[in-house]
């Protein structure tokens, strides 16, 4: 299916920058601004010389504050935030976001030492060892490409230094939970030539702020691994070529839910108003995963860069790889009933290449050009199980259970949904087409080429006035299978009684098999293609009046990338 395949639509922004930095200097007192340098035009500026909505944050400010995740960054940063659920992480730039549909990536990605990452699990470990974050809000389509209709997320990790030095840090929360974290780095040379640096961060909370009346736990309690390894290399006066390697690794347990109200639930003793307390489990051993959810992964990543200078220009080539794979279980009715559990999986890989050119900046006109190839693929597995039929003995309250207390509450009325339903699943009982248990599998098996190439020149019109302009051609192909299929209660075993609507339609009930019932799907495979071409563009006029004050007008276009629906459960 085709899904928000348009080009986004002009953002426009007018900012005035004000620097009292000229006036310090001219007098002896008084306090001096420190010169901040961005690469959010893909070169290094400073940032009172780049006409785009940037909120840079250093590394010393990140560690100074304790910030660890992207989460606690939106504090700092207007109209900017990271959202993490039991689904996906969400980053939002001036209320433009993704859903957590797994066919499609973020509208806001995240670009760590120049390699994107599209997806936000990509990203659950970005912020080790930061040597400066850049927030660029607004349509990001000519220099960072597809996926930054809201915006991107530019990371500079912390890089080696001509000195050794190292920092070891620990931190203990005493109130509320129980939280330790601690992290360092060594960084120095290894020769006249190459220097390398090591960091890494280990996170542990062993005990949650919200009590799991159920299992007697507290939630979540979380252990995260991070490490990453950079060496520089001066191959040549004019050449350096750096290579980083960074792996990580998440477990989280249980989730940071409560029951505030309980709506239908009342009937079966739910209780609600439970702001630091839950009662999410269950008594069936297929649905009981011990918690009220788990959340295991890794990720790795890989990059080689090379920047070799070319009098007062430079080319630079990226190479990079970058995986992950995670699997999440979660007890999905949220309660202590016995209905529904939900594991989901991904397993991710994507190549991607960079070669660019960027011009003397120093000239009247100079400008910045490249080509960008990706190549990723992806297994994304989402398995709901239906538990359809209370065991006898077990006391499990099933969803034959609810669905009689339902229409029971209703007074027997038989246009009620919850007496037509429970009907249903009584209506075979001592047949082959009886209702029983089952499972939905459904499944997105993708692959994803991408090319681009795009060119950015600026122009000084005058002294004080300059004019830029952008263009950027992008063409996409995804292929993909995408099915969904009804198999045994807690197995991946094939059940084509419960999704056949012939063997249904046979007894004068067609349709009324227990996936489209229920499941409300259909057994179902495609393959699928799309591909799209865009051409996205910016435009901005600069106008210095005095030095260390700037006003702008910026244009520009976005082009978010269409996809498939991983979730669909239909044809």
């Amino acid at each position: 299916m085709s899904f928000m395949d348009t080009t986004s639509k002009i953002a426009l922004s007018t900012l005035l920058l004000a620097s009292i930095a000229s006036g310090a200097q001219a007098q002896s007192t008084g306090p001096v601004l420190d010169e901040i340098i961005v690469t959010a035009q893909k070169r290094a500026e400073s940032i009172m010389d780049v006409p785009v909505s940037v909120s840079a944050v250093s590394g010393a400010k990140i560690e100074a504050l304790g910030i660890q995740r992207g989460e606690d960054l939106s504090a700092l940063i207007p109209n900017f935030s990271i959202q993490t659920d039991p689904i996906g992480d969400k980053i939002n730039i001036r209320g433009i976001q993704s859903g957590n549909n797994a066919g499609l990536e973020q509208s806001v990605s995240t670009f760590v030492d120049g390699v994107y990452r599209g997806r936000g699990m990509q990203s659950r470990l970005a912020f080790l060892d930061v040597g400066r974050v850049e927030v660029l809000r607004g349509p990001q389509g000519t220099l960072f490409g597809k996926n930054t209709i809201g915006g991107a997320i530019n990371i500079v990790s912390a890089q080696p230094t001509d000195e050794f030095e190292g920092s070891v840090t620990g931190a203990y929360t005493f109130d509320g939970i129980n939280e330790y974290t601690v992290k360092g780095f060594l960084s120095g040379p290894l020769s006249d030539t190459v220097r390398g640096r090591v960091a890494g961060q280990y996170r542990d909370i062993t005990k949650g702020y919200i009590d799991n009346i159920y299992y007697n736990e507290s939630s979540p309690q979380i252990n995260e691994f991070g490490m990453r390894g950079t060496l520089e290399w001066d191959a040549s006066p004019d050449t350096l070529v750096t290579a980083r390697l960074e792996y990580g690794e998440f477990d989280r347990q249980g989730q940071n839910f409560s029951m505030i109200e309980n709506g239908p639930l009342a009937a079966f003793g739910i209780a609600e108003g439970l702001y630091r307390e839950a009662n999410i489990g269950a008594i069936d051993p297929v649905l009981d995963i011990g918690s009220s959810g788990t959340h295991v992964g890794d990720i790795l990543e890989s990059s080689l860069t090379v920047s070799h200078a070319v009098g007062d220009a430079e080319i630079t080539a990226i190479a990079s790889y970058s995986a992950y794979d995670f699997q999440r279980e979660c007890d999905c009715d949220f309660s202590a009933l016995d209905l529904i559990r939900f594991d989901d999986s991904e397993d991710f890989e994507q190549f991607t290449f960079e070669a660019r050119y960027a011009s003397d900046s120093s000239q009247k006109f100079n400008y910045i050009g490249g080509a960008y190839f990706l190549y990723n693929t992806l297994l994304a597995q989402g398995d709901t199980y239906f538990n359809v039929r209370s065991t006898p003995g077990l006391g499990d309250l099933a969803i034959d259970t609810v669905l009689a207390g339902g229409c029971a509450a209703a007074g027997g009325d038989p246009n009620n949904r919850s007496c037509i339903l429970s009907g249903l699943v009584t209506a075979f009982d001592g047949t082959p087409l009886a209702y029983t248990d089952f499972n939905r599998l459904h499944e997105l098996d993708q692959e994803d080429t991408v090319f681009a190439v795009s060119a950015q020149a600026t122009y000084d019109l005058s002294d004080t006035f300059s004019a830029t302009g952008g263009l950027r051609f992008t063409t996409e192909k995804k292929t993909a299978t995408q099915s969904a299929v009804a198999n045994d209660f807690g197995t991946r075993n094939a059940n084509n009684i419960v999704g056949n609507s012939a063997l249904y339609a046979a007894n004068s009930a067609p349709g009324f098999e227990p996936f489209s019932t229920l499941a409300e799907g259909a057994v179902h495979s495609n393959d699928l293609s799309r591909k799209e071409n865009s051409v996205t563009w910016s435009a901005n006029l600069e106008w210095e009046p005095v030095s260390g004050r700037m006003f702008y007008a910026s244009a520009g276009t976005g082009f978010k990338a269409g996809g498939f629906n991983s979730f669909a459960i239909g044809p």
